[in-house]
């Protein structure tokens, strides 16, 4: 036997004594196994469990368990027309036997789910399963997380709808939608978060010694009585929020994010038209960093309280409506390369304690109410009109000839969140009343 034909022989010889994986069979439900449960207790890893178009009640299409088996439940037709309705009489799905990300569950509608905690879904033990385009709509617990509650785990959310959730039990109730707890390390990405409340703290998501990952997600009309109608973390080892759009969250501090103890870093958001505060900051957060943000509309945009000493890199801060744009209580933030214009009410920036020492290195100010002074070290301001291509319709990049472009100043830098999207154009001032700039911002 020639050398060559040996080597093939002996790699025929190995290829068949190497075992081939089977293939993964599909369930289908009801056609195969007439509920949800009975598909996945069917089911081993790598199976598909596809559930056709309907509405899914009773007591094997709730309380769901994966069992330790990494399997694909998945709709057949989508979230629109697969739904686990969970009739108020349990969550829809509970994992806690160390499913990994190769646990999957896609496409399905998961409502009227209740329990203490995870109203419609818990992930505990190292549980960290995927989930993709479902809604969760109408669940509730009684203390943390309406919807999904982690501890020590780290689901994926990836493309949910979360919608009209709530923490509801009382002044412990946290995550209206979502609460990580206990190490928990969730992803969350290009999800929508609509009207979801707590009774206490984060209207949304709730995080507590975790460390939060969310990316392109969407936060509007949520609310936390206490806090953090979007997102409130509190001894979190990190939070970082990039891409995302906050509107109209509500809650005594931080409508958006409300942060104790936690370093946040928020990169390419926008924060419109929240209530005490678009951002609230409390100590220590010496690490935490906004960078490329836009503040709009807001009953004041930020305040940092006992050392919460965060920095603020080329934000654009406008029309804020309440408080002045940035307080400081004990703290001393950094804000550089960033616009203050157009607020309605007290002066840019308000030392509540007086032993404050925030730091403003070539921001642009202008045609604030309550003045354009700003307390602590000033270097390098410029009082004069940014200049924004269209504010009426909330677009905030900048006309040509604006002296925030990096051609139009001294330091060839730019100033605010958004660079040059138009030709060269008049003062904002000019083109309208100061009434009806004004009038944009209620």
């Amino acid at each position: 036997m020639t050398s060559r034909g040996y080597v093939l022989t002996t790699c025929l010889l190995l290829l068949a004594a190497v075992p081939l994986a089977a293939d993964a069979d599909t369930i289908h439900v009801p056609l195969d196994q007439p509920t949800i449960q009975q598909g996945l207790d069917a089911a081993v890893s790598g199976d598909i469990v596809l559930v056709s178009a309907g509405t899914y009640t009773g007591g094997l299409n709730r309380d769901l368990d994966f069992g330790g088996k990494n399997v694909t439940l998945r709709s057949e037709s989508g979230q629109p027309t697969t739904i686990i309705d969970c009739e108020t009489l349990g969550r829809a799905l509970y994992f806690h036997s160390g499913e990994d990300t190769t646990a999957i569950v896609e496409g399905f509608t998961i409502q009227n789910a209740v329990a203490d905690s995870g109203g419609a879904v818990m992930c505990r033990s190292g549980s960290s399963p995927v989930f993709v385009q479902c809604t969760f709509r109408n669940n509730s617990a009684v203390m943390q997380g309406g919807a999904i509650c982690a501890r020590l785990s780290s689901p994926i959310l990836r493309f949910c709808l979360f919608e009209e959730n709530a923490a509801s039990g009382g002044s412990q109730s946290t995550g209206g939608a979502v609460a990580c707890l206990n190490a928990a390390g969730p992803r969350i990405r290009g999800c929508t978060f609509s009207g979801n409340t707590a009774a206490a703290y984060a209207g949304a998501v709730y995080g507590s010694a975790s460390a939060l990952t969310i990316s392109g997600c969407s936060f509007s009309d949520n609310a936390g009585l206490f806090g953090g109608g979007g997102i409130f973390c509190s001894n979190c080892p990190s939070l970082a929020v990039t891409g995302c759009q906050f509107s109209g969250n509500t809650g005594s501090q931080g409508g958006a994010i409300y942060t104790q103890s936690c370093p946040p870093t928020v990169t390419d958001c926008s924060f419109d038209g929240h209530g005490q505060r678009a951002v609230a900051l409390l100590y220590p957060v010496s690490d935490g960093h906004f960078s490329n943000c836009t503040f709009v509309n807001s009953i004041g945009h930020v305040h940092c309280f006992d050392g919460a000493d965060a920095t603020f890199s080329n934000c654009t801060f406008v029309g804020s409506t309440w408080g002045g744009t940035v307080s400081m209580n004990e703290a001393s933030p950094s804000f550089d390369h960033c616009i203050f214009a157009f607020s309605t009410d007290e002066q840019v920036a308000t030392c509540e304690s007086g032993t404050e020492t925030p730091v403003f290195t070539r921001c642009v100010l202008f045609s604030n109410t309550g003045g354009d002074d700003l307390c602590g070290a000033v270097s390098d301001t410029l009082h004069r009109d940014p200049r924004f291509c269209n504010m009426a319709e909330y677009e905030f990049d900048l006309c040509a000839n604006s002296v925030c472009a990096p051609a139009n100043n001294a330091w060839n830098e730019l100033i605010g969140a958004w660079d040059a999207g138009c030709p060269d154009c008049g003062s904002a001032a000019a083109r309208t009343t100061w009434g009806a700039i004004k009038g944009l911002y209620r």
